[in-house]
Formats: C-alpha cells, structure tokens, sequence
C-alpha cells in the first residue's frame, strides 16, 4: 500500500512525464521547443471525482494545462487551481439528457457564478456526451452567453 506522499509523488512524476513529452518533438528532441513551447496548452481530462487529487496537480507549471473536470466540486477546484490552471466542464451528460432547458441553464448560471470570476473557466459538460437534449445543449449556450463573461480580476 502507497502512502499518500507517494501517490503524490507517482502522480505528479507522470503529469510531469506527459507535459515534458509535449515539449518534444516527433523524434524525442527537445532542442526545438515544440507544442507548450508554441503556445499549446493540453486539456487534461479527470474523469469521475478528483476532489482528492487537486493538491496534487496543483504543482504543475501556471498557465501550461485546462483541466477538464467531470463530477468535480468546481468551488474547490477554482480555489486550489485558479492562480495555475484553467478549468472547464462539470455540467453533468444526465441533465443534459434528462433535464429541462430551464433546469440546464440554472445549473450553468450557478456553476459560473461559482467558478467563473476573474477568468480561467470554460463551460463545457463534465464528460463525453454520447446523446443531448438539443435544447438542453443550447441551453448551456444560452447560459455562457448570457452569464459567463467574466473580466479578469489584478
């Protein structure tokens, strides 16, 4: 059994690996700086809750990954990334399948009246969508469009 120092550790090393090899190029050279280097910036998917691992990516490079967040507390994310990361999702696929346009766009309006101030959020559903209400989806638009401009706080 791992203890949490080492869970830490093996998790940050492998982010660490990942975000490195995107400075490489097709070959393994880094003597070009490529990809983040360029200006890409990856989006790191964390599917199901990742409350207990925030800390843990917290330490990677300001600015260098958007954190896509499936069943996240949002508020908890902002608080430990916002100053590092972006992050974007949490709008759950069973709403957008199950629930009304009006309950969508309540959910949007609160998740960023939550997470959205002074920038670094992007609305987006917190994990693949197989199937959506279509009114639902514009729902979420409609939301962004409407409640999700946000300047950047000094």
């Amino acid at each position: 059994m791992y203890s949490y120092l080492e869970i830490k550790a093996k998790c940050l090393q492998e982010l660490e690996n990942r975000v490195a090899s995107l400075h490489q190029d097709q070959n393994g050279n880094s003597e070009r700086g490529t990809n983040i280097d360029e200006g890409i910036v990856p989006m790191m998917f964390a599917e199901g809750g990742y409350n207990s691992r925030l800390a843990v990516i917290q330490d990677l490079p300001k600015g260098k990954v958007i954190w896509h967040f499936d069943r996240t507390d949002m508020a908890r994310a902002k608080e430990t990334l916002g100053d590092s990361a972006c992050i974007m999702g949490n709008v759950p696929a069973s709403l957008l399948f199950s629930g009304t346009p009006g309950e969508v766009k309540d959910y949007c309006e609160k998740l960023i009246d939550a997470v959205g101030k002074g920038g670094g959020f992007i609305l987006a559903e917190g994990a693949v969508i197989d199937e959506g209400k279509p009114d639902n989806l514009l729902a979420v638009v409609q939301a962004a469009k409407e409640y999700g401009v946000h300047k950047k706080t000094s």
